[in-house]
């Protein structure tokens, strides 16, 4: 603005330089998931801090060759040649260099994705997000670490109950139970959530429970309501807590894993892990019994740097803080197909936003910009 007004500066570059992805990739806000055709100028994205950025300009493109850029996690992302990325080489990592912001093409042009013998070792990887705030104004109805026991030891069809051998996990939800809800010993590690008397009405406990959706699931059916995959990081971190402390493990390197039988709730982990700043992995286990296949297992893997995912204490103990794989490196890139995409402009500090999967990338380059603010003291495009 300031070269604007004094007629002292301008950039000289091709036309079409804006770096897109399809219409129908969604973005990142405060309130979730949307697509980056339907944002406006003035609307709200989160950036690589976890926090929102206005969007301050948006730059349709006509349609033009897309690549799905593979990363080690298995998540993938389309985009355009032109569309940048904040990356770093091993070497830079090596260095403690700055990150690097290459387009599409670069990474293709340079064939130096992988390294090492027989290039087995992928050289760029590119940032986690920090915790994501999300807007979240109205109160959990239920405490989300009770929740997240109940969710993996937990029964909810008919009484409540759950099963857990750890003092710990039972003391820990019995003090957040709501007033006049309590845990009542049945056998072995069985235990009954008392709600007391209400007459012909449903006590509030189960009010709640069903009202988030959880009541009534078999443990094939359970999922984390949407309320709580978008609530505040603090709330998301002890339902992960929850989770892991009942379902989860964690090996003596401090790599922790996630089993369930339901394809929903390991997917509703890979959310909360991916929104507190790790980059995890799925597999599926087939187990048996007696030569016939069981029900197939829906493993989520995964090292977290920025949180123990435990509260109980035998397994907090055994967490790694610094671990060698939490990061998130490109695997390959391959074409996609020529479609029409969308470009957008953002003021975070670095210049990024998050797309699909919880990934990192970067808005479109400052011409662009330029260009719009010659527009607005102008009036001329």
């Amino acid at each position: 603005e300031w070269s604007l007004r004094k007629g002292k500066a301008a950039i000289f570059a091709d036309c079409g330089m804006g770096k897109g992805q399809p219409t129908g990739a969604l973005v990142l806000t405060p309130a979730g998931w949307v697509s980056i055709g339907s944002l406006q100028v003035g609307d709200l994205v989160i950036a690589s801090n976890g926090r929102p950025a206005s969007v301050v300009g948006v730059y349709p493109k006509p349609a033009q060759n897309t690549y799905r850029m593979h990363f080690s996690d298995g998540c993938s992302l389309v985009v355009d040649g032109d569309h940048l990325h904040i990356c770093r080489t091993n070497n830079d990592r090596q260095r403690d260099r700055p990150w690097r912001v290459l387009s599409t093409v670069d990474l293709l042009t340079r064939k130096a994705l992988r390294y090492g013998a027989d290039d087995k070792s992928r050289n760029y990887d590119i940032p986690l997000v920090s915790d994501v705030q999300f807007y979240s104004s109205t109160p959990l109805p239920v405490d989300p670490y009770v929740l997240g026991v109940l969710l993996g030891d937990g029964y909810m069809k008919g009484n409540i109950s759950l099963s857990s051998g750890d003092a710990q996990i039972i003391a820990d939800v019995a003090s957040r139970l709501p007033p006049g809800v309590s845990l009542r010993h049945k056998d072995g590690c069985d235990w009954t959530i008392i709600t007391g008397r209400t007459g012909n009405r449903r006590h509030a406990f189960r009010t709640a429970l069903a009202s988030i959706g959880v009541l009534g699931k078999t443990a094939a059916d359970k999922t984390i309501p949407v309320s709580y995959l978008f609530a505040c990081s603090a709330d998301r971190l002890e339902l992960l807590r929850g989770l892991m402390d009942t379902d989860g493990h964690v090996g003596n390197s401090g790599c922790c894993q996630f089993y369930s039988v339901s394809d929903t709730l390991a997917d509703g982990v890979v959310h909360l892990v991916q929104s507190l700043g790790g980059a995890p992995t799925r597999s599926i286990k087939q187990p048996s019994c007696d030569g016939k296949p069981g029900q197939p297992c829906h493993v989520v893997t995964f090292s977290l740097a920025t949180h123990n995912p435990f509260r109980l204490s035998r397994k907090a103990g055994r967490w790694n803080a610094h671990p060698r794989d939490n990061g998130r490196w490109i695997d390959r890139i391959e074409f996609e197909s020529r479609q029409e995409t969308v470009c957008i402009a953002v003021d975070s500090a670095d210049s990024s936003y998050v797309t699909e999967h919880f990934i990192v990338t970067h808005n479109t380059p400052m011409q662009l910009v330029w260009a719009e603010n010659v527009y607005r003291h102008t009036g001329k495009p």
